[in-house]
């Protein structure tokens, strides 16, 4: 198993789950001094929302053991937000449409937030991840916001595990 993947890489399915809610994306860091040296923390908010992501990891990956070090991860995350109240109706070639001024988050401070929060769960560590993919969605009524998480694993290493890829 090559450490990096290549154009020849097949990526396949290995745990797929969705986190209710709104997104929260990752927020900054925050500092502080603690007996006269720098501390750095992060917000309640995004620990709170990494702690939920967590739940359902290990939830969906019950049965499965983690993705060893060494081994590449595609991670994809769909951070689906509720319509803002306060949207512009636009027109364009193919018909109406809303743009919103206000989404909620970035697409990779929610792909930030989530891959840190699979740390010890999915994978050992987020450097494994070779190809990340982060996008954000206005939920339409009576679509629901979530998050919707898909980790991917090379099939050469499934298959030497004795899965099916």
């Amino acid at each position: 198993m090559h450490l990096f993947p290549s154009t020849s890489t097949t990526w396949v399915p290995f745990v797929r789950f969705h986190v209710p809610g709104v997104p929260q994306p990752k927020g900054r860091p925050r500092f502080s001094i603690r007996r006269g040296r720098p501390h750095t923390y992060t917000d309640d908010k995004t620990r709170a929302y990494e702690d939920m992501v967590k739940l359902f990891a290990v939830s969906a990956m019950a049965g499965r053991t983690m993705i060893p070090a060494g081994v590449p991860v595609r991670l994809d995350v769909l951070g689906v937000f509720p319509l803002p109240k306060s949207r512009r109706r636009k027109t364009g070639p193919k018909g109406p449409f809303y743009k919103a001024t206000r989404t909620g988050g970035d697409a990779d401070n929610v792909y930030k937030a989530v891959a840190d929060a699979l740390n010890g769960v999915v994978y050992v560590d987020d450097c494994q991840i070779a190809i990340p993919r982060g996008e954000v969605l206005l939920a339409e009524p009576p679509d629901e916001p979530r998050a919707v998480v898909s980790v991917f694993v090379p099939r050469s290493w499934l298959s030497a595990q004795g899965g099916t890829p």
